[in-house]
This record gives structure tokens, sequence and C-alpha cells, in this order.
């Protein structure tokens, strides 16, 4: 009975200390695991060797004192080795006495045998449970490592769009700053405009005005010249303008004594007068200034009497005002022609006592009309056809033209 206590007591075994009772492993350092694992082969092995010795004693016959003969050693247990993992050899066979049933195998003993093969099993299994659940741990490590350079990565990131929000939000304040003030600007540019225009508007105006005060100033301060044409050109250079002019006004005018006035020159370019085809002459114009407007007047009533001749005379007025007659004058001849009271006085034409207004705008109205034709070619009313820069087309001469 104490054998069978002492084998029961030897094969008993405690629980491992990496298991508790809900078979759930500790998760401890693999340092302690391996040393529980050590100490529990160790443990294993002691327990068997005392049942070897046991057995060795009971197998020994009471009545033959026979030498005992070692039995055919039992083939160690192999099982599989797997990493971090040593397995103890245990030694199966022992020494027993010769006898006939030599041959057979103890129940005892082969139960015994069984259960340190069910021992190695179990702790071949719990090994690999434990190396599996190292991987495992190990795997969990490298996820855990690469979930904290992850968090680290987000973690800058978050900073960086919080760097970019708050630039962002700069920016949009500086851009609703901008907006403000170039409302500010805009309305401020827009009041210039405003008075801009308004005092384009009044400066137009005033030179209007001015222009127009202008105007008839230079027309008062010609109202007592006149203007002959067609006078030949003396070939001497010191032509007497005054005493060629006195004795036009005798002989074409009939003008015995001709009206005073102050000085007379020629102007302008020089043209050729043509007579039936043929060039007879050069001339210039000669402007003459008289003394009074009475003395003006008689003799440019006179220039009735050149009608045919190749000679003109006609009043001197600014250059604006001579464009202004020569857009009203097919209107003159047309009324002229209708047999209506007509008249032309300076830019301002009357027909049947009433001012006429042309129903398009007027040419150089309110302008400082440049012409291709010689400056002083133009101080008249009546227009004049040329075939180059300073040589006139005339029939018989110039043809007088007078107010009505």
């Amino acid at each position: 009975m104490n054998t069978k206590e002492n084998r029961k007591s030897g094969r008993k075994r405690k629980k491992s200390k990496g298991q508790n009772k809900s078979n759930t492993s500790h998760e401890k350092p693999r340092r302690k695991l391996n040393e529980s694992i050590e100490s529990k082969k160790t443990t294993a092995t002691q327990d068997m060797n005392e049942h070897n010795n046991t057995m060795s004693t009971f197998c020994v016959s009471p009545s033959n004192d026979q030498q005992c003969t070692p039995r055919l050693q039992r083939p160690e247990i192999q099982h599989i080795q797997q990493q971090n993992q040593i397995t103890p050899n245990i030694p199966m066979g022992e020494y027993y006495v010769s006898s006939p049933f030599q041959h057979q195998m103890n129940p005892v003993m082969h139960s015994t045998m069984n259960q340190g093969h069910d021992i190695n099993s179990k702790i071949d299994k719990l090994v690999q449970s434990v190396d599996q659940m190292f991987q495992k741990l190990y795997v969990v490590d490298q996820i855990s490592a690469k979930l904290d350079t992850f968090e680290t990565k987000i973690n800058g990131l978050i900073e960086n769009v919080d760097r970019l929000s708050n630039r962002m939000n700069n920016i949009e304040g500086g851009l609703n700053e901008v907006k403000i003030e170039q409302a500010e600007m805009k309305s401020a540019t827009s009041n210039l405009q405003r008075e801009l225009n308004q005092g384009m508007a009044t400066m137009k105006q005033n030179y209007s005005e001015l222009f127009e005060r202008h105007l008839d100033l230079q027309t008062r301060s010609m109202r007592d010249n006149l203007v002959f044409a067609g006078l030949p050109v003396s070939e001497s250079d010191d032509e007497n303008t005054e005493s060629l002019l006195i004795e036009f006004m005798k002989n074409e005018l009939k003008l015995n004594d001709p009206p005073d006035f102050h000085r007379a020159h020629r102007f302008g370019g020089m043209y050729e007068v043509n007579v039936n085809g043929e060039l007879a002459y050069r001339s210039r114009n000669i402007v003459c200034r008289f003394k009074n407007f009475k003395g003006r007047e008689i003799v440019r009533n006179c220039g009735r009497l050149l009608k045919g001749s190749s000679y003109g005379i006609r009043e001197q007025f600014p250059k604006e005002i001579n464009e202004r007659r020569k857009f009203l004058w097919p209107y003159f001849k047309e009324a002229k022609i209708q047999k209506k009271k007509v008249s032309l006085k300076r830019d301002k034409l009357y027909i049947d006592g009433r001012e006429f207004n042309p129903p398009n705008e007027r040419q150089g109205d309110n302008e400082m009309v440049v012409d291709s034709q010689t400056r002083y070619d133009f101080e008249g009313a009546r227009p004049k056809q040329r075939n180059g820069l300073n040589q006139r087309v005339t029939q018989t001469g110039p043809q007088n033209r007078h107010d009505k």
C-alpha cells in the first residue's frame, strides 16, 4: 500500500505556472515561462527514476536469489523539438530479475509509461502554444510600432493642417480688408469720375464760349479789311502795292477819289490766272485795311462792276468763318434760284428774314479745321478749284459775290 501511495505521489504533477484554473495563460516574460518548463521537466524525470527503482524492487522473486540481469532497454520517447525547447531524455528501461515472464510487461509498468508519454505530449503542445503566442505578440508589437509611426505622422499632418488653416484665415482676413479698401477706392473713383466728367463738360462749354468770343473779336478786327484778287504781280522787287491798288480802284472801280486806307500788302501763295483757257499772268491776293467802315463799304459795293472780269473783291474773315460760309453757300445759291430773299452775314444764312439751320451739322463748327490748300487762299466765301498747290483755274477770272 505504501508503494502504491508512493507511486501515486510520484505520478502526481502540479499545475503549470503558466496556466490558471480557467486555462488562460498569463502574459509574463518568456524567461519565467522557460524556467517553469525546465522545472517541470526536472520534476517529471525525478518521479520516473523513483518509479523505476520501486518497480525493480517489486519484481525480485523472494525464493530465488538470482542476480538481476538487465532487461532490454526501452528506447527513448522521441518527440518534436521546437525552438527554445529542451525535451528531457527519460530512460524507461531498468534491470529486472530473470523470470519466466520476462517477455511480458506488467500492466502497472505499461500504465506508467503511457502517463509519461502523455506528459511529454502535453508539454510539447504547451510549448507550441507558447511559441504561437510569442509569434502573435511579435506581430502585435510590429503593428503597435507601425501604429505609433502612423500616429506620429498623423499628428504631424494635423499640425500642418492647423498651420495651413491659420494661414488661410489670415489670408481670408487680408482679402476681406482688400475688398473693403477696393470698395472704398471704387466709390472714391466713381466720385472723381463724376466730378471729372462735370469738369470736362464745363471746360468744353467754356472753351466753346471762349472760341466763339475769339472768333467774334477776330472778325471784328477784320471788319475794315477787303481782299483784292486777280491783280498781276510785278516782275520787279520794288513793287508799290498801295499805288497799284489806288490805280486799280480808279481804273476798274471808277472811283475818282478812292477812300483812304492805312496799309495794303500781298499775302498767301502765288497762283496763275487763266483767261479763255490760256495762262495770262501770275498773281497773289492783296489785303487792304481802310480807315473806316464806310470807306470799305463804298469799295465793296463797287465790286459788282468787276463781274465777268478776272478780278474779285471780298470781305476778310477768319478761317473758321470761311469754312462755315462754304458749307452754307450751296443753300444760298438754291435760295437765289428760288427767287427768295436771302442774305449771308458772316456765318449766318437768312432766308426770307429767318435764320436757316442746315439739316446736317456744320463742318468746322467750333473746331480749328486744317485744309490741304494754302492757308490764306480760303479768305472768302467762294470755293476755289485747283490743279496744283498754287494754281487757280478760272474761265474768266474770279467772280464777285456780295451779301444781299
